[in-house]
Order: C-alpha cells, then structure tokens, then sequence
C-alpha cells in the first residue's frame, strides 16, 4: 500500500494526511487510519447511525464500551475503502442508502476526496472572516483555488508573517 498524503500546489510542507476526530493528531499514513461509527436501533426499532469519524487504530471505540452504553455496534472500515474513485463511489453508495448522517458522510466525502480540504479544514472560518477567501459555491463548499489560498495564508499566518 502506497502513502496517499498529497501535496497541494503553493501549501508550504506536504500535507500531513487526515486529522484524527479523537485525537487530533495527524494520521500520516492511510495504513494507520479508519472510518467508523456507531450502528444501532431507535425507540421504534429503526436503525440509527452516528458518529461518523477518521481515527488512528489507536483511537477506534472501544465495542464493549459503547455496546453498553449505547447499545449500539462499531462499524468500522480501513480509510483506504473510501480513497480515489472506488472510495467515491462507495460514498455515494452511502449516502444514497441513507443510513449515516448526510452531513457526516458529506463532510467525510470532502475530507478524504478534496485535496487539501482536510489540512484547509480548521482554517476556512477564520480565513473567510479576514476576507482571505469568499467561498464561491457556498461556505462547507471550496473550490481549489479557495483552498489553495487558505492553505497559503495559513502557512504564512502560522510561520509569523503577516496575512
């Protein structure tokens, strides 16, 4: 298996991989990350999914725990399953089933297919407040352009140059 970081055009440093949801440390390599979420039932005996997340193997939920406090099961996948066109095609096969949060797997969708928009991701409220970018399509949605210069004010804003 290949190392999937990528680098995006004018972004300082490579980009660091995916931004674990426990514990906010990078995961670097696709071979140390996962996709997982809770899979349980409703009062009315529909099933209910949630908590969508990218975590180091390390930082996965503990079944046991979450069986007897949610009553729910982990479903869990290796984060290569949702990469390049396959990975697309299998999340939109997701959110087209409907049984995960559309916002999660939106946002999921975004993280492991937009290049760049996982490293973008805790930058694009405050970029957009100093006017660094006014998102075209709509906020939640950038374009690479968008993206780009985020990424580039970013480096520049955390190197001590001034924005």
């Amino acid at each position: 298996m290949r190392n999937h970081s990528h680098r995006v055009p004018g972004s300082g440093p490579p980009a660091a991989g995916w931004k674990c949801d426990v514990c906010s440390e990078w995961v670097s390599s696709v071979e140390d990350g996962l996709v997982e979420w809770l899979a349980g039932e409703d009062a009315r005996g529909r099933s209910r999914c949630r908590g969508l997340r990218i975590v180091h193997y390390r930082c996965r939920y503990d079944d046991h725990r979450v069986f007897r406090k949610f009553y729910s099961v982990v479903e869990r996948l290796p984060l290569e399953r949702f990469l390049r066109a396959d990975g697309l095609m299998f999340l939109v096969s997701l959110i087209g089933a409907g049984d995960l949060p559309l916002e999660e797997l939106l946002e999921l969708t975004k993280r492991v297919q937009v290049p760049g928009y996982e490293q973008g991701r805790q930058w694009f409220e405050e970029a957009i407040a100093a006017r660094v970018v006014e998102p075209s399509i709509g906020t939640g949605y950038y374009l690479q352009s968008e993206i780009e210069a985020v990424l580039r004010w970013a480096s520049e804003a955390t190197s001590g140059k001034t924005a």
